[in-house]
């Protein structure tokens, strides 16, 4: 046998061993490969169990949106149908109507509003239009001479008489955000959302101004025209002399001021900011005698006729109600407020206080401090106010989507619905006059562009004398409805009214 060299024999057993090896290397890299394949069979088929599911619950979802979509409907044409049944009386009909269109656009809602929304009740005889280019905003009426005012986006605030005849003409650098006359009626002040406050005749002179770092919100006039108070988006209330410009007190709030209001004595102001603080000051010091915290942005304040109480409520729907007497605010007054607190009116006897939210109007007896009743009405709420007398108040409201605005009469005592305006578009402000005119501004859309205006109504003191007019005969129920649209049999004798 022949010898071969060692090294020969451990070259050889090292290829053999590598070959081994790369066998074995092999084996392995097929048996991942085969283990792999069977992963990406099992990820296949996961993810096509995960594409069904999704599948599933698109189709649980749309079937659900399906049903949901088919119940809105159902309950939107049951609400139309009810609306228009008759059954229910006008305001509480336009509210189900206005229901049934927010639930679904099905044709018997749309059929619906437009029956009753817009249907022709208005007060006869027609109302007196007040031309505006713009948005009217605000409104005002004097407490004895015959004049009432409008404010506008067209830059103008303008002086009218209760038959609707332009007095004069208040010229402004923008558009007029706050306007009121003062107890005397011997000065008329505007704000603007340029910051500019102005006390003008009521021949239209302007007397004395004085400016804002940024838009008026609120403007309130001394029983003696002799000051001005103006509260503006810059946290600053101004108490300004009406005759010559002098800022007297300079107030300070953290936050923007949305509400300004005189006491009766004129002695204190109240304020209302962004901050939710309701602040009372003393005029001569400038002092802060009282504060309240209502939590959220105050947004109405008032003191009442008789000076007794101060009224202050918030966007968070809190409302105080503060005896002066005692400084004391007790609890929060309480009722369905939705959307905040917006707008307050008092009595004149000061004995109960109107206070308005999107949803209606809530009316409460001060000594017991209990609600008396609410009304609510087709559209959001923006404003109320009472007659002079106090035995009637009107509440004005609209909706901008629907095209809508009313002006509504309501009698207290009863607290029925006499009759409504209808002016197709929100109607945002109203004032009354102590004869019974009732002013009002309303914004609308016309070719895309807000455009707006206001107008005088007779309120329902008037309409009696309205209907006897140029006759002496009884008047009859039909004509009595027909006039106000009011359903109660009511039958006047219009020779003993001249008698």
């Amino acid at each position: 046998m022949n010898e071969q060299p060692l090294h020969r024999w451990v070259g050889r057993g090292g290829v053999v061993g590598l070959g081994v090896i790369a066998i074995i290397a092999i084996i392995g890299l097929v048996l991942a490969a085969i283990a792999l394949g069977d992963r990406s069979d099992r990820i296949a088929e996961l993810e096509g169990e995960v594409d069904a599911a999704r599948l599933d619950v698109a189709t649980i979802a749309a079937e659900r949106d399906l049903s949901t979509d088919a119940a809105a409907i159902t309950e939107s044409r049951w609400l139309a149908a009810v609306a228009v049944s008759g059954d229910y009386s006008p305001p509480q009909s336009r509210l189900l109507a206005v229901e049934a269109a927010n639930r679904s656009s099905a044709p018997e809602a749309m059929a619906a509003v437009g029956e009753l929304l817009f249907a022709d009740v208005r007060v006869r005889p027609p109302i007196a239009d007040l031309v505006h280019d713009g948005p009217v905003w605000v409104t005002a009426a004097a407490t004895d001479a015959d004049l009432v005012a409008t404010g506008s986006d067209d830059g103008t605030a303008k002086l009218w008489s209760t038959a609707g005849e332009l007095q004069a003409t208040l010229a402004h650098d923008g558009r007029v955000r706050a306007i009121a006359f003062a107890r005397d009626d011997a000065i008329v002040v505007t704000g603007t959302a340029e910051g500019t406050v102005t006390a003008w005749t009521t021949t239209g002179e302007a007397l004395a101004s004085a400016g804002h770092t940024d838009q008026v919100n609120a403007i309130a006039v001394s029983g003696d025209a002799a000051l001005m108070a103006s509260g503006a988006s810059d946290g600053l209330v101004l108490v300004t002399d009406t005759a010559s410009g002098e800022i007297v007190q300079e107030l300070e709030h953290p936050d923007a001021v949305w509400t300004v209001a005189f006491a009766s004595d004129d002695t204190r102001i109240a304020s209302g900011s962004q901050d939710g603080i309701a602040r009372v000051w003393d005029v001569p010091t400038g002092v802060e005698v009282a504060s309240y915290d209502l939590g959220q942005q105050v947004s109405t304040l008032s003191f009442s006729p008789d000076g007794r109480w101060l009224f202050a409520g918030s966007q968070g729907a809190t409302g105080l109600l503060v005896d002066l007497e005692t400084g004391d605010a007790g609890e929060p007054l309480e009722a369905s407020f939705r959307g905040g607190l917006l707008d307050t009116e008092w009595h004149p006897d000061s004995s109960e206080l109107a206070i308005v939210s999107i949803g209606g109007v809530h009316r409460f007896d001060l000594a017991a401090r209990a609600l008396i009743a609410e009304h609510s009405v087709a559209g959001g709420v923006r404003n109320v106010a009472y007659g002079a007398d106090g035995s009637w108040f009107a509440v004005v409201s609209g909706d901008f989507q629907f095209s809508f605005g009313e002006v509504t009469f309501w009698d207290t005592a009863t607290g029925t619905q006499l009759a409504g305006l209808n002016l197709g578009g929100p109607v945002e402000t109203v004032a009354i006059h102590p004869s019974g005119a009732v002013v009002a501004g309303f914004r609308s859309t016309q070719d895309l562009v807000e455009v707006g205006g206001g107008l005088i109504a007779p309120g329902p003191s008037n309409w009696t004398a309205l209907a006897c007019e140029g006759t002496d005969a009884v008047i009859s129920e039909s004509t009595w409805r027909q006039l106000t649209g009011d359903a109660t049999e009511v039958r006047v004798d219009c020779a003993s009214m001249s008698g």
